[in-house]
């Protein structure tokens, strides 16, 4: 997958851009997921 990959993972790993996406996706822009209750995992699936 190459570069694209590395450039969309150091942009999701932003707190809030990540809480917006999903907000805006699953939530319809409702406020649902804040960035400070968001945490980061170890592993790709952090498992």
């Amino acid at each position: 997958m190459g570069k694209a990959d590395i450039y969309e993972s150091d942009y999701l790993e932003n707190p809030e851009i990540f809480a917006d996406l999903v907000n805006g996706i699953l939530y319809e822009g409702e406020r649902v997921v804040k960035p400070q209750d968001l945490s980061e995992q170890d592993g790709e699936y952090g498992l």
